[in-house]
């Protein structure tokens, strides 16, 4: 049985219309918390801000290849706003910055962390301020058969680590909470202390639930990649396919949307 075309046409806007309104709502909440006053530490509002524009204009640069505005427009393809690389740093350091507020400082030593995110922004700045024969070389020679593959590898392989070792962060300090709460009843009652479960519970739950989705969005990375490697077959060119790739990475993004507005709901 086969669909007529206007249901296909009907779910590509669809799908266009849902990046746009994820990219817009990430957008707007990423300028807010940018603006929003720190409480405990400067960085906490900073680093959240941070991860949720890189997200918001990773997602941009996905809604102009999935349009198909991207290949009509070559300025809007060669655009430093894909940072995939920046997205598992970002989110690390956040976590660390809500689980140790009175301390968290970024140090000169961590900007390591930051050095595939700024040589991909650096690469995509050069490769964009040049003429459409460069591009057209650069897009044939390096990014088609060599950057697509490998970026795709590097961002699976470095935010499944930034995922899991945030989560080890966020054990490693759940467990004294735990036992404090059984045993010392003066500390169940300090508000501080209430806080401090409250806000490592919750980033329990938003890491856990992020590695979840970010294992959907995996499985269909590498479906693109092995269906066309084994099997010859682009996936990417089907109708549904490329609708669910990039609405699984937009998953991830409105997630993060929904617990910025618990954090600001809290006043966490």
């Amino acid at each position: 049985m086969s669909f007529p075309p206007i249901i296909f046409d009907i779910i590509r806007w669809l799908t266009m219309l849902i990046l746009v309104g994820g990219v817009v709502a990430g957008l707007g909440i990423g300028c807010l918390f940018l603006t929003r006053r720190a409480r405990a530490n400067r960085w906490i509002n900073l680093l959240f801000a941070l991860l949720l524009l890189s997200f918001s204009l990773t997602l941009l640069d996905k809604f102009f290849t999935y349009s198909t505005w991207a290949s009509r427009h070559s300025k809007l393809a060669s655009l430093p706003i894909y940072m995939s690389f920046a997205l598992g740093p970002l989110l690390f350091f956040y976590v660390k910055s809500r689980l140790y507020p009175q301390i968290f400082k970024m140090h000169r030593a961590d900007f390591k962390h930051f050095i595939l995110p700024t040589v991909q922004f650096v690469l995509l700045a050069w490769v964009g301020v040049q003429d459409a024969n460069v591009k057209s070389a650069f897009q044939t020679h390096f990014f088609s058969p060599f950057y697509g593959n490998f970026e795709k590898a590097v961002f699976m392989t470095q935010f499944f680590l930034y995922l899991y070792f945030s989560y080890r962060f966020i054990l490693h300090e759940k467990r004294p909470l735990s036992i404090k709460a059984k045993t010392d009843e003066k500390q169940v009652k300090n508000l501080d202390f209430r806080r401090q479960i409250l806000v490592v519970g919750w980033l329990k739950r938003m890491v856990k639930v992020l590695f979840i989705i970010f294992g959907v969005h995996a499985v269909f990375i590498l479906m693109d990649y092995f269906s066309y490697k084994i099997f010859d077959v682009n996936l990417q060119t089907k109708a549904l396919f490329p609708a669910f790739y990039e609405l699984s990475f937009e998953a991830m993004l409105l997630w993060l949307i929904l617990n910025a507005f618990f954090a600001w709901r809290r006043g966490l």
